[in-house]
């Protein structure tokens, strides 16, 4: 029995060690979405009309989503825009099905546009080696930024942002 008790604890201690490494996290997320790929998962894409034409997209939606930490002992947590002591993970969901492409754990302090023109753009590859239907991605005003706005035109992806006017959106909104 003891033996068994040592094999869990180094093997979660490993998978500590390991959570910590950026190069762990990307293999992971590379590895689910070959196999969301591979098995074909079902991805439902959106119906939107544009132009008068009926166009499918796949949704990728993108949102900071603060967690209540208050009552715990975790270490590394901030005041979060919510008002509550935690994080702000971020994260990318695909598809109506809402399949996760990519999570990353912040400080509850942490901006939404904070370090996420990389999150966005892996965000969007992960999604791309996924479907070959056109990305729709999705966010909150929190991060309606050029470089956001940069990062969807470089894949040829288009955009929706609840802070985005159809103005100022480079395809004159969607």
């Amino acid at each position: 029995m003891h033996s068994q008790h040592s094999f869990q604890s180094d093997h979660a201690q490993r998978f500590d060690q390991a959570a910590l490494s950026k190069q762990w996290q990307k293999i992971v997320l590379e590895e689910s979405a070959k196999l969301l790929k591979q098995e074909k998962a079902p991805l439902t894409p959106l119906q939107i009309r544009v132009d008068g034409e009926t166009k499918a997209y796949m949704q990728l939606d993108l949102d900071v989503s603060p967690f209540d930490n208050s009552k715990t002992k975790k270490e590394g947590f901030s005041r979060t825009y919510k008002g509550v002591d935690g994080y702000a993970p971020f994260f990318a969901y695909l598809g109506q099905e809402g399949y996760g492409v990519n999570v990353e754990l912040r400080t509850g302090s942490a901006h939404s546009q904070k370090e996420a023109d990389d999150f966005i753009d892996q965000s969007i590859r992960y999604a791309c080696t996924i479907t070959d239907v056109p990305i729709l991605a999705r966010f909150d005003a929190g991060n309606d930024a050029a470089d956001t706005v940069n990062t969807c035109l470089y894949y040829e992806q288009d955009l929706l942002s609840n802070g985005t006017s159809e103005k100022n959106h480079p395809r004159n909104g969607l």
